[in-house]
């Protein structure tokens, strides 16, 4: 009650301190969707030489587009815990050394999506949103020029949620450092990522059909759980640069705008460690556990990866006027890993323990990689064929394709066709894991996946339109005995057919608003892939401004929805989540309703989230995995606040 009362003082005193400072208005009406054009945005895709896909940069966004939706509805059922894949993504593991599928890292940003600016005045952005409960979301941006060429940018993401039931807590953090620097003959991107995820792991509800009952307690901290005190902590730390170099200018090019070639050089180090503990699973947590293999009394499981790349490149730049433009390279890739586990020696009193290394390995890998790419008759027709395989190393002969034909009919339309192709070793966890209460070792054989999608993009209209057929032979998945809380690696040795379909678009009628994005999923049954048919996110809301153009007000509700279906489990102890058949989960209708406004460039919201737990759907289970609810109604409200100096 007493953290409840200080945080609702601070955020009074918040707004009242900026209302103060809004008493200066200007005397004209303020436009307040304007996009301010002072500070511009890159990623690493639209840096790069070879770049014909990608817009150059992209403005702050100043508007109260999504908001409130300040991260994935799609979790274990607190903001910060994994994110459950409810729809179907086709983009294969990066080539070479793979662990597994990380659904944590989900939140934050990693070497391709971080972000490089170019700003005119030091920029400042402060995003908050909280609840009553123990609920944080913060991030910060700080971002300055140091003459035209050099820039310094440093972004902390900060989510904090204690959740509604027993041990689910989330405490997710990323400190990002980005410099980029930029002349006519050499380009360098540069970027320190680290981030430490603490999250508790509960194991879920032990029983799904309490929530049946009509005397169900509301207070849900009484609601049995599996596991009382274990956790996951997951460091990831890495260090990127790269560097372009240009040369071959013709003597008519003064201006050095139109280099002939490039040769580039991007090296990285980064390290991983993850740590699952659970220090009393022999007191709470007997109908969790089904093996012990190394201790008896607590799990100690713990796996590090250090990995180092370089990568040497060559190809055209701007000025290579032929019909084809190209690039070629080679990258090393060096891991090491290793394996510890809490160990117990002896019996009775003379039981002692040791965290003993349990596994030392080393991957390493070759791979060559190519591409030819042009633009035609002025930009409007785009070709793009790349590929890269593996040609020494210990995943020897994987191998990954795509082949991408667009055509652009103006600066906001587009249609875009591609095809992609994969060959490889499955994820490192489903060949290996030794652990306190798994334990496997695999040779399964190579994954291949084909791809191909079809895409309508408008920008005029903000409609899209798109759909893809993807075939997978080989797949490896985990998947559930029957037991409860059980899952093992196994390859379908099939292939299997997913096709997917996704409309977007946003409607308007005067000040009224429907952005809705509609995906439909045809996987057939009787395949280790469990999927909705329908997913549906829309947002219904009303826009108008408010004393003389100063205020921008937004109100609406937000709604998600997805078909039934057989959801995944979810093992916390080596995170990842299995195929379960005997418990559908979905055709429940999440309403979020809000209210948002912006002045200048400040923005707030206050959002409703799940508005009809307890009213129309009282007893109900809704989640999105096994075992592991949504919360019920509450109450979350942010700021957003935009700084040049």
């Amino acid at each position: 009650m007493v953290l409840m009362k200080r945080k609702l003082l601070i955020s009074f005193s918040f707004c009242c301190l900026f209302f103060a400072l809004q008493t200066k208005a200007d005397e004209m009406p303020i436009d307040t969707t304007i996009k301010h054009n002072v500070t511009d945005i890159y990623t690493e895709g639209m840096l790069v030489p070879f770049n014909i896909w990608q817009q150059n940069s992209y403005s702050v966004d100043t508007t109260l587009d999504y908001l409130e939706n300040y991260t994935t509805h799609y979790n274990l059922g607190n903001p910060g815990l994994p994110a459950v894949p409810v729809i179907f993504n086709s983009t294969p593991n990066p080539l070479g050394f793979y662990y597994g599928n990380d659904h944590i890292s989900q939140y934050v940003r990693n070497d391709t999506s971080v972000r490089y600016f170019d700003t005119r005045a030091p920029y400042l952005n402060f995003y908050y949103v909280t609840d009553p409960q123990i609920h944080q979301f913060l991030d910060l941006t700080l971002t300055q020029n140091f003459g035209k060429k050099l820039n310094v940018a440093i972004e902390f993401h900060r989510l904090r949620s204690e959740g509604t039931y027993l041990n689910q807590g989330s405490n997710d953090n990323q400190l990002t450092l980005t410099t980029s620097y930029r002349t006519k003959r050499y380009m360098l991107l540069f970027d320190g990522i680290y981030n430490i995820f603490k999250v508790n792991q509960n194991g879920g509800v032990q029983n799904d059909t309490d929530f049946a009952n009509s005397n169900f307690t509301s207070d849900r901290t009484t609601v049995p759980v599996y596991l009382a005190t274990a956790r996951t902590t997951t460091i990831k730390t890495s260090l990127r640069l790269q560097q372009y170099y240009f040369f071959g200018y013709k003597s008519g090019d003064t201006d050095k705008v139109n280099p002939l070639m490039y040769i580039s050089h991007c090296g990285t180090i980064s390290g991983n460690s993850n740590l699952f503990s659970d220090l009393t699973y022999y007191q709470d947590s007997a109908l969790f556990y089904h093996n012990t293999y190394h201790n008896l009394s607590e799990t100690y499981d713990s796996l590090h990866y250090n990995q180092f790349t370089n990568d040497f490149s060559i190809g055209s730049a701007k000025g290579w006027s032929t019909i084809l433009r190209w690039d070629a390279g080679i990258k090393q890739q060096w891991v090491h890993f290793t394996d510890y586990i809490l160990t117990q020696h002896g019996k009775d009193s003379a039981i002692t323990y040791s965290t003993d290394m349990y596994r030392d390995s080393v991957f390493s890998n070759l791979t060559a990689h190519a591409r030819i790419y042009n633009t035609y008759l002025n930009g409007h027709i785009l070709f793009d064929v790349s590929g890269a395989e593996i040609f020494s190393g210990t995943q020897k002969g994987d191998e990954q394709g795509s082949i991408n034909l667009g055509y652009r009919f103006d600066s906001l339309r587009m249609i875009k066709l591609s095809a992609n192709y994969s060959l490889q070793t499955p994820a490192l966890i489903y060949d290996l894991y030794d652990g306190n209460n798994f334990q496997w070792m695999n040779h399964f054989g190579k994954t291949t996946t084909n791809s191909y999608s079809i895409m309508y993009m408008d920008a005029k209209w903000h409609f899209s339109l798109g759909g893809e057929v993807t075939q997978v032979q080989n797949i490896v998945y985990f998947a559930t005995d029957d037991i409860p809380n059980s899952a093992a690696p196994a390859q379908f040795p099939g292939a299997i057919n997913i096709m997917q379909v996704c409309f977007q678009k946003n409607f308007t009628l005067g000040k009224w608003h429907l952005n809705t994005k509609e995906i439909y999923q045809n996987v057939p049954t009787n395949i280790p892939i469990h999927l909705p048919s329908w997913v549906t996110e829309n947002s219904v809301f009303y826009e108008n401004y408010l004393f003389h153009h100063h205020m921008l007000l937004k109100t609406g509700v937000d709604v998600f929805y997805n078909t039934s279906y057989y959801v995944d489990g979810y093992q916390p102890i080596f995170n990842q989540f299995y195929l379960q058949g005997n418990q559908k989960l979905g055709n429940y209708v999440y309403f979020d309703p809000f209210v948002s406004f912006r002045i200048k460039t400040f923005r707030m919201f206050i959002k409703m989230e799940n508005v009809t737990s307890g009213l129309l759907q009282k007893q109900a289970f809704y989640g999105y995995a096994l075992n592991y609810p949504m919360p019920d109604r509450v109450l979350r409200y942010g700021i957003s606040w935009d700084f040049w100096n």
